[in-house]
């Protein structure tokens, strides 16, 4: 039986118009630096072209998966995330001139288990929306919402404390955006952001580069070197 496959026309062209404004984006920040540490101004560039293609060989690979699969390794990998996200708070892979504990050594390669949260967050609260959906009185009940965000609260605030804002701010964004979607009162929606915007900002105010990178926006002239 040949399966029929369905394409999002309007969706792929803002990924790919996204990728190349990525590749673009990196050269554009990256040639001169390159060109004064590594002899070669394309090297970073080289390197976003190949992970490009290497995310659209994984995003094809995700699409042909079954769904019966994705639903079966939905709790697990949920589950194998926090524990890399712990693993790395305890055995950081080191990142010459920072503190930040964002990476994992796996020999060959360095990961970023906050890359694998943006995936098994999304997982995780389909398919457990999914289950439940049909439960009586299932998107009024307070307790089925906190505990659908039991489990990608505790890998935003894992992420947080790497520290790695930008990702724990994105997979909260990614969170808000599936409940969104479901059936939940938008009232009720309101707690997550009133749960975590006082818990970035607390960061954000603690973290002096952060705070740094906030007045290079607002002070463009001022911050003409960067910071």
């Amino acid at each position: 039986m040949i399966r029929n496959f369905y394409f999002d026309k309007v969706l792929v062209i803002c990924f790919l118009i996204l990728i190349i404004l990525g590749i673009v984006f990196v050269f554009s920040a990256t040639s001169v630096p390159s060109l004064i540490n590594n002899k070669d101004p394309y090297y970073y560039l080289r390197r976003e072209i190949l992970w490009s293609a290497v995310s659209i060989f994984f995003m094809f690979v995700l699409y042909l998966t079954p769904i019966d699969f994705l639903k079966k390794i939905a709790y697990p990998l949920a589950v194998l995330t926090v524990i890399l996200l712990v693993v790395v708070l305890i055995f950081p892979a080191h990142v010459s001139g920072t503190s930040v504990k964002r990476w994992l050594d796996l020999g060959i390669v360095r990961f970023q288990p906050s890359e694998l949260a943006k995936l098994s967050a999304i997982f995780f609260l389909a398919y457990f929306i999914h289950r439940k959906k049909n439960e009586k009185d299932f998107f009024n009940r307070w307790s089925s919402l906190i505990t659908a965000l039991s489990i990608p609260s505790i890998m935003i605030f894992l992420v947080l404390i790497q520290p790695h804002k930008g990702a724990a701010l994105f997979i909260a964004v990614l969170v808000f955006a599936v409940l969104f979607s479901s059936k939940f009162s938008w009232k009720k929606l309101l707690l997550f952001p009133a749960l975590f915007l006082p818990l970035f900002l607390i960061f954000i105010m603690k973290s002096g580069y952060a705070e740094k990178r906030i007045e290079a926006m607002l002070n463009p002239i001022e911050n003409r070197t960067g910071i």
